[in-house]
């Protein structure tokens, strides 16, 4: 695990922005976008896209007291549903997301089937709370099995605390 580097709340916006944006538009335009928002709009904006896509990362974010870049390692990390009608595999799996990436019943469902392994991902960093030693996905959780199914060792988190 690396040296956990401080954020504040508005870069911690833009990471989900980057994210959420890279889904609708090339990452080079939406670096662009968000890379100029001020602390403020990048709040503002976060908010407005989160209830939006009704996701909760709002609150998450607007609760936050602390925010940090850290780099662990894949059996860290846990994930949250992604779709419904995979909740039970995700819970029978632990919420591990090494073992929901190795999930053959996950991986012949839609999204994942359309993205084999080796499949890029354009932006890696994802939005996470640390739950004791390990850390809860809570955006990004289609990115995070990507990369686990790609064999990435560790993944990069801002840790929302």
């Amino acid at each position: 695990m690396s040296t956990p580097l401080a954020v504040s709340r508005g870069e911690a916006c833009r990471i989900y922005l980057r994210g959420e944006l890279g889904k609708l538009a090339p990452q080079t335009w939406v670096e662009e976008v968000v890379s100029g928002l001020s602390d403020g709009d990048a709040v503002t904006v976060a908010s407005v896209l989160s209830l939006c896509r009704n996701n909760g990362v709002s609150r998450d974010l607007a609760n936050g007291a602390r925010f940090e870049l850290v780099t662990v390692p894949v059996e860290h990390v846990l994930l949250r549903p992604a779709e419904p009608v995979l909740r039970e595999r995700f819970e029978a799996n632990g919420w591990s997301l090494v073992r929901i990436a190795c999930d053959d019943r996950v991986l012949r469902t839609k999204p994942y089937v359309d993205y084999p392994t080796g499949h890029g991902v354009e932006y890696s960093v994802l939005l996470a709370r640390a739950e004791g030693e390990k850390y809860r996905v809570i955006d990004g959780m289609h990115r995070a099995i990507q990369l686990a199914r790609n064999g990435e060792p560790a993944l990069e988190l801002c840790s929302i605390n």
